[in-house]
């Protein structure tokens, strides 16, 4: 049963990456472009800038997503357990609950934080 779990997961990992992830963008410019013109200099920073931020935003986006729903199945299987077993067990479960709760507390504040920065620094 345990692989059975494991493998569903790593499945619904590699979904979240294919749909999550951004595209391969090359962000090269040629030397004609950028040699005689400031602005096409600047232009490229501020766009590689924009880029960057938008591709540090994806990534912290599938990091929510991909936390999310490792969470969910946790705490969907330590439930179950919990359901299921009996009296001696239940505080085992129980104390397997708090590690997963404390977990999506922090990533999603990471996150926050993160974005946060990203904003600020724009």
């Amino acid at each position: 049963m345990k692989t059975i779990q494991k493998i569903l997961a790593i499945l619904l990992i590699a979904v979240c990456v294919v749909a999550v992830m951004p595209k391969n963008v090359v962000m090269a410019s040629t030397a004609a472009e950028i040699v005689g013109n400031v602005q096409a200099q600047e232009t490229a920073d501020t766009k590689f800038a924009e880029d960057l931020q938008t591709t540090i935003g994806r990534l912290l986006g599938f990091l929510q997503v991909a936390s999310g729903l490792a969470a969910i199945i946790m705490i969907a299987i330590v439930g179950f357990n919990f359901i299921v077993a009996t009296p001696g067990v239940k505080d085992e479960m129980k104390q397997k609950m708090l590690p997963i709760i404390i977990g999506i507390v922090l990533v999603f504040g990471a996150v926050s934080i993160a974005r946060f920065v990203l904003s600020v620094a724009a």
